[in-house]
């Protein structure tokens, strides 16, 4: 890429354009602590991609702001008596946007799991996590509220967490943009929506994005449900399946989910070609293959080789 980056301002050159404008996108590109750190560091690569210099200050990163109010101690008396019952099943799970939003499952969710805080105050993306386990958020949160079981603190934050993603707030936008997957091991129906893990509720809807939406057949005209549904009636896995597995699963069809189609033929090509070269047992074996493939005169001259690369 940065190659053809070089050639395209080289060639804009040529055509007496006056000047290139870089720009470029990443999620996930800088680790550090800090904002102004992370635009250095950003603008560090960058500047290596395009081989022009970039300024820290035209790095732009998202502006998070809270769904739910803010709560400066989960252990005040009026909050934690609110907690305990919430999750005692005496206060019922907020059904609209505004009471989710006062609602204190959902504030603790949003304070300890959906945000934090740089080392300049900024908000950004909490790092995902499991909700039961030794190191839970479960656990965590009973230690707000200790006379809740970790059962029922685990089940409460999962509700609530399905109830943030159905629920429509500002430009019918849900409440909580978590992405469940990472919280919770969820599994759909490619045909009709339905979760696979004993939930009867469909929640394609919640967790589908406008680029999925778009794409409304596959090559051989099968009706494709976008979002969270990967798998089909006829190859349904068993909830019996490693949770891990099954998520790593959902996690590579999330990915290939959001290539653009013209890109697939592309993909294809080079997801049998990885599992072609795993699947080989021994490298007499991967040697065999290529002898038999010059035997059937499947080769390439060297000269062509670099053909493709050559944009001259």
């Amino acid at each position: 890429m940065s190659l053809l980056v070089r050639r395209t301002r080289q060639a804009c050159r040529r055509g007496g354009s006056a000047g290139l404008l870089h720009v470029g996108t990443s999620a996930t590109l800088a680790q550090s602590t800090s904002w102004p750190e992370a635009q250095r560091e950003v603008a560090g690569v960058a500047a290596q991609i395009f081989g022009a210099p970039v300024r820290p200050e035209r790095v732009i990163g998202e502006s998070l702001r809270r769904a739910t109010d803010h709560v400066d101690d989960f252990r005040a008396p009026a909050l934690r008596d609110a907690l305990r019952r919430r999750l005692a099943g005496s206060a019922p799970i907020p059904g609209r946007a505004e009471e989710m939003r006062r609602d204190p499952v959902a504030q603790w969710i949003e304070s300890h799991l959906g945000l934090d805080e740089d080392d300049s105050g900024r908000l950004v993306r909490g790092t995902p996590e499991a909700l039961g386990g030794q190191a839970g958020a479960a656990r965590r949160l009973r230690d707000v509220v200790p006379e809740v079981s970790e059962q029922r603190a685990v089940e409460a934050l999962r509700q609530t967490l399905l109830a943030g993603a159905r629920l429509r707030g500002e430009r019918g936008r849900p409440v909580f943009a978590f992405r469940l997957h990472q919280f919770l091991p969820l599994a759909f129906c490619r045909e009709c929506g339905r979760r696979l893990d004993g939930d009867p509720e469909p929640l394609s809807r919640a967790v589908r994005t406008p680029r999925q939406d778009r794409r409304k057949r596959s090559a051989g005209g099968q009706r494709l449900r976008p979002g969270a549904a990967v798998y089909s009636p006829q190859k349904v896995i068993p909830r019996t399946e490693p949770i891990m597995e099954s998520t790593q699963r959902h996690q590579v069809v999330e990915e290939i989910d959001r290539v653009p189609l013209e890109y697939l033929p592309g993909l294809l090509r080079m997801v049998r070609a990885f599992r072609e070269s795993v699947t080989l047992k021994t490298a007499e074996a991967s040697f065999r293959q290529g002898w038999q493939e010059a035997l059937d005169g499947d080769t390439r001259p060297v000269s062509e080789l670099w053909d493709d690369l050559d944009a001259g």
